[in-house]
């Protein structure tokens, strides 16, 4: 009697089984191919289908897969596992910040404590500036010469003086329009766990291209899955975000 179970791998279960499956090199389950319907077609012609197409099916899967388990590297590219949630939580609120004039003004950690408070899971965060002479942008938060450059950069883009029409508020008010216009006004950042999905590296700031102070506002909105409710008892406690 042919043990069904030696050749096949159950419906449903073959990724699953992919790390034990890719132990056999697939020049071996072309050969089981070959030798399955001599083995037990004689007596069992359904098993020996059934093998088939089965076997057919894990070597499908074998040719597709390269990397660890989860993973696929094609190209010199590796991708993570999917994860999949269904998006049942928005939570939203507004941050007012008075700027100093021109230059940059953190905002990662504000983003960080409003998605650590709305009890996120998995989503999105939108960052959202209601102004149109400032700017949000995501950038290095360790070198602050990087963002004396970027000012330079803007103003090389943007000058005073340089023949514009609109003039309203001052010299500087239509390059602060040009500047707002170049860098954006909103973004979105990944939230993983509860934890913005920033790198090393990145942070969120405000840009205030006036001179002068202003007060500006930023509407903060999570989108996605809610941490589950037994984590709700104490929000943070067993995932500290960081960003």
């Amino acid at each position: 009697m042919v043990n069904q179970s030696r050749f096949t791998v159950p419906e449903g279960q073959i990724e699953q089984q992919l790390p034990q499956c890719i132990q056999a090199r697939a020049e071996s389950i072309l050969a089981i191919l070959a030798l399955l319907p001599d083995c037990v077609g004689r007596d069992q012609p359904s098993l020996a289908a059934t093998c088939c197409a089965r076997t057919r099916e894990i070597h499908q899967v074998v040719q597709n897969y390269d990397g660890p388990t989860g993973q696929l590297e094609k190209k010199g590219m590796l991708r993570s596992a999917i994860a999949i949630g269904t998006p049942d939580h928005i939570a939203t609120a507004t941050l007012a910040i008075s700027t100093n004039g021109r230059g940059f003004v953190e905002l990662t950690q504000e983003a960080v404590r409003f998605v650590d408070e709305s009890a996120a899971d998995h989503g999105v965060l939108v960052l959202f500036l209601r102004h149109t002479s400032a700017s949000l942008v995501i950038q290095e938060n360790a070198d602050a010469d990087v963002q004396s450059d970027l000012l330079l950069a803007l103003d090389r883009i943007a000058p005073e003086g340089a023949g514009w029409i609109h003039g309203a508020e001052g010299p500087d008010d239509m390059p602060a329009h040009v500047k707002a216009m170049v860098s954006g006004v909103s973004l979105h950042v990944p939230v993983v766990e509860g934890r913005l999905a920033l790198g090393t590296w990145q942070g969120i700031y405000l840009i205030e291209h006036r001179r002068h102070p202003h007060r500006r506002e930023v509407m903060l909105q999570f989108i996605g899955s809610r941490i589950p409710s037994e984590e709700n008892v104490q929000i943070g406690s067993k995932r500290p975000n960081k960003g």
